[in-house]
């Protein structure tokens, strides 16, 4: 990995040799970027299939650049298809290419260990010797042992497991080998021959800061009284005597009126008006509906970021975005708080 023209790039190479049947299925490779406002890009993608005869003769066979498939998977990413001709018990397949980022603080992390055994797996980068400075996070026992503590810019494993589905374990990437990169720093160039770093990690509060201040989350919450969260209410709760009523039949009624899309996401795409007519949703939105009608009715209520089981662990020490990918409502009651 490193710094070019603008642009932060990670050179992949990866080589797999089919030793059974069992292998065919590794021929079909899938390449996932994200492409929204131009974050990510591939670049220079080379494939190709080797077999050697009973000659010990190889012959290669190159994948053509039409028979790279790209389809746009959801509003953020695309994905790269191909399949590898000629594929046989014996035969080696590689490939490799460019990823380009263009949004210096979110980088793809590398992880040691794939769905089959891996002989050799190297990372290098170099990116540190220019205008940015990263954090390494390491995850996975080996990869610990031997690098924790250590300023280095290569890291490499050798004879690496597969990895393992297990049961109850949700997010099998938790505990797989691998190091990602937090930004830490940046290089400002102030004049020709003055520049300065300035630190990016944001402290836990600023990241709420920021994260309250996204404008469609915004909007959900900064105007409680307005007349159609009132005429909901007023509906719903006239009747009602104690707070714990009060409460339950406003989350009655979300969760029996609107709609899950099946979609977890912190991030709201419709406003509320909206929602209110589609009855339909993603999790933040449903949630900070629910949110929303709870400070109507004049309770203390707050939005609490998560991730889910399968989305994996936050990282404690680093406040990151990417780190959550689901919303729960926090209301008060009495002198504690109650996730719902």
């Amino acid at each position: 990995m490193y710094y070019s023209e603008g642009i932060i790039k990670m050179d992949k190479y990866y080589r797999i040799k089919i030793l059974s049947k069992n292998g065919y299925d590794l021929a079909n490779q899938q390449i996932m970027y994200r492409y929204k406002d131009n974050i990510e890009d591939i670049k220079n993608l080379r494939a190709q299939t080797i077999n050697t005869d009973s000659y010990d003769i190889s012959r290669i066979t190159k994948i053509e650049k039409n028979q790279f498939y790209v389809t746009e998977e959801d509003a953020n990413y695309k994905q790269i298809s191909f399949t590898f001709p000629a594929v046989q018990v014996g035969s080696i397949i590689e490939y490799k290419f460019t990823v380009e980022f263009r949004n210096f603080r979110y980088l793809d992390a590398w992880v040691f260990q794939s769905k089959i055994p891996t002989i050799y797996s190297l990372f290098e980068s170099d990116i540190s010797l220019n205008r940015f400075r990263y954090s390494v996070v390491y995850t996975g026992k080996n990869i610990i042992n031997k690098y924790q503590n250590k300023t280095i810019s290569k890291w490499e494993l050798e004879n690496i497991e597969a990895i393992q589905d297990e049961d109850f374990v949700f997010c099998l990437y938790d505990n797989l080998e691998a190091i990602q990169f937090q930004l830490i720093e940046f290089m400002s160039i102030v004049s020709y021959s003055e520049y300065r770093f300035y630190e990016f990690v944001p402290s836990w509060k600023n990241f709420t800061k920021k994260m309250l201040s996204v404008p469609l989350i915004k909007k959900y919450l900064k105007r409680p009284k307005r007349s159609l969260l009132t005429k909901i209410n007023n509906k719903l709760i006239s009747n009602s005597s104690s707070n714990t009523e009060k409460i339950t039949k406003i989350y009655d009624y979300v969760s029996q009126n609107y709609k899950w899309n099946n979609r977890y996401t912190k991030y709201p795409t419709k406003n509320i008006s909206n929602l209110i007519i589609d009855k339909r949703g993603n999790s933040a939105e449903i949630n900070l509906l629910l949110i929303a009608l709870l400070k109507n009715a004049g309770f203390e209520a707050y939005p609490m970021l998560i991730s889910t089981k399968s989305h994996g662990k936050v990282v404690k020490e680093i406040p990151l975005s990417i780190g959550f990918n689901h919303i729960l409502c926090a209301v008060k009651i009495g002198k504690n708080y109650t996730l719902l």
